[in-house]
């Protein structure tokens, strides 16, 4: 379940033992009183594909104003990688299990005098509005999913397997979660891909108040969804480098997809010379592809859920159908640049949103108009 909290940072400064993660990582935008950051894709394009799922939504901008079912899962998405929200004065978070323990060195085979690796020291992610230090994983917080925690690549760095066994889970199919510590050790200046020392247990992870087959854990999945695709062309590029030997976030350009900065290459229109600019490169065909299809497997996963509760989807499972939701998440995705393009593609998600509201369940949408400022990424042709 979602946790309302007092007002929340995210300013944690303890530590960490795995890569940092923030797949689709934008320029992120936010409608919060505070200056927390939200992804577009994680938040706003999951809402608007539960709704179009058969969802019941708040139908407001704001999908922390009383959330309904779109909304709570939307919002567990985005909470595996924030942790922790605050907003207007209140708070949400995910971060309800027992702390964590953290090991000594020579209980994982690592020597005495190391210690547990802090990550890079900024955000990342070409993030270029927020350079600030990242937070690091707090082990009391009970923030199990957390980007920065042992369990980094179970929910953020997936191959095609870990997914199945979090769909498991999220469905109710499991009564509990398996997982995989990842635990780096080294020097003071010691970074995850030059580290001394890297382990891995195995184990099950406590996942507090989110139970099995609950709303928030669907949204769990979701993420893990979405950043399997986000970190897809990483995953299948790693090889068997050996520090660390698992992938993760590195500063470099090689392996493909493995850089911090290649997030900012996953949103926009790789043909449109626009979407390029001194601050980002030009959007990635590959990483492009990736983030559309992110979308519509994040759809076919809410719809195929909401099938088994009952729940009829409001757009019927016509080959009409599921291409006007691949055609609205490309257009999500490649229709505005990645940076200056966050508020446009929040606009256009709750515009879908609404669309699929206001459907009779079963139907066949109409085609949304396009929006100002939108490129149509088949033609270059920029709405005026």
């Amino acid at each position: 379940m979602l946790r309302r909290a007092a007002a929340l940072g995210l300013g944690l400064s303890l530590l960490a033992f795995a890569s940092p993660s923030a797949g689709f990582g934008e320029e992120h935008v936010s409608n919060f009183d505070t200056d927390e950051v939200v992804s577009t894709h994680h938040l706003y394009l999951t809402r608007a594909l539960a709704v179009c799922a058969g969802y019941s939504t708040n139908g407001k901008p704001d999908p922390f104003d009383a959330p309904l079912d779109a909304e709570r899962i939307a919002i567990a998405n985005q909470l595996a990688d924030s942790e922790k929200l605050a907003h207007r004065g209140g708070g949400v978070d995910l971060c309800s299990a027992a702390p964590y323990p953290v090991p000594k060195p020579e209980d994982v085979g690592c020597s005495s005098n190391e210690t547990p690796v802090v990550v890079m020291p900024f955000t990342g992610a070409g993030h270029v509005t927020r350079w600030l230090p990242l937070p690091r994983f707090d082990p009391t917080a009970g923030c199990f999913a957390s980007r920065f925690g042992p369990y980094s690549n179970d929910f953020h760095f997936p191959d095609a397997e870990r997914v199945e066994v979090v769909r498991a889970w999220a469905s109710g199919e499991s009564s509990a979660l398996a997982g995989t510590e990842r635990l780096i050790f080294g020097g003071a200046l010691s970074a995850p891909w030059n580290a001394s020392c890297h382990a891995t247990r195995s184990g099950t992870i406590d996942t507090g108040d989110v139970t099995p087959g609950s709303l928030e854990a669907f949204g769990i999945y979701t993420h893990v969804i979405g950043d399997r695709h986000s970190h897809a062309v990483c995953l299948e590029r790693w090889g068997d480098r050996g520090n660390p030997p698992w992938p993760t976030h590195v500063l470099w350009p090689d392996p493909p997809g493995c850089s911090f900065f290649d997030h900012s290459r996953e949103l926009g229109c790789p043909t449109d010379p626009a979407h390029d600019s001194l601050f980002a490169p030009a959007p990635d065909p590959e990483l492009v592809e990736h983030a559309v299809a992110a979308g519509v497997e994040v759809y076919d996963a809410l719809a195929s859920r909401a099938r088994q509760q009952g729940i009829a989807p409001r757009l019927d499972d016509s080959s009409e159908s599921r291409e006007w939701i691949a055609s609205n998440a490309r257009r999500f995705v490649t229709g505005w640049s990645y940076l200056g393009g966050a508020r446009e593609r929040r606009e256009f998600a709750n515009l879908l949103a609404s669309a699929c509201a206001a459907l009779v369940p079963g139907s066949v949408p109409s085609a949304l108009d396009r929006q100002p400022g939108e490129v149509d990424c088949t033609s270059r042709a920029a709405v005026r």
